[in-house]
């Protein structure tokens, strides 16, 4: 009986030891990452490690026409995944240079590029827009603790 147990055990343990195998199959990005005070903000699937802003603010008329890039690398395989965006009309999105479909929903962006993602791939996201910004006071992803955060106008400028 002894033996028997000692020789399960030894079967077992190379089991135990193996990490599980990271999923291939490309899955949907989580929406938000899960905070229990703030559960919409941040997203799932990837890490963002660079962004650029070009922004061409127009005073006079409180408008602005901008493109924000992203560089980032995904931490599963994605066939969608989820993007943070307040205000303003989206002219165009493009993942990789390829235009990319997408969906908006109150502040959340779902986007599908034209190619799924693999797990550590590095990957663009470029989203264009334009509009006339205002300060975000009743969107549910913005935590009542922060007030207003965005575009305040003020007499001498403005203050993002």
């Amino acid at each position: 009986m002894l033996l028997a147990y000692v020789v399960l055990t030894a079967c077992a343990l190379p089991a135990l030891a193996t990490p599980p195998a990271a999923p291939t199959t490309p899955v949907v990005g989580a929406a938000g990452l899960g905070d229990p005070i703030y559960p919409h903000l941040g997203n799932g699937g990837y890490d963002v490690m660079h962004y650029a802003i070009d922004l061409q603010v127009e005073m006079a008329s409180n408008t602005i026409t901008g493109t924000t890039t992203i560089l980032a690398q995904a931490t599963q395989p994605l066939r969608t995944f989820n993007l943070d965006f307040f205000g303003l009309t989206i002219d165009a999105i493009q993942v990789n240079d390829r235009p990319a479909r997408f969906q908006r929903t109150g502040s959340e962006l779902t986007l599908t590029p034209a190619a799924r993602l693999a797990n550590g791939q590095l990957f663009t996201v470029s989203v264009a827009y334009h509009g006339q910004p205002t300060p975000i006071t009743n969107d549910p992803a913005v935590p009542r603790a922060y007030g207003s955060i965005g575009w305040l106008r003020l007499k001498p400028g403005v203050f993002v």
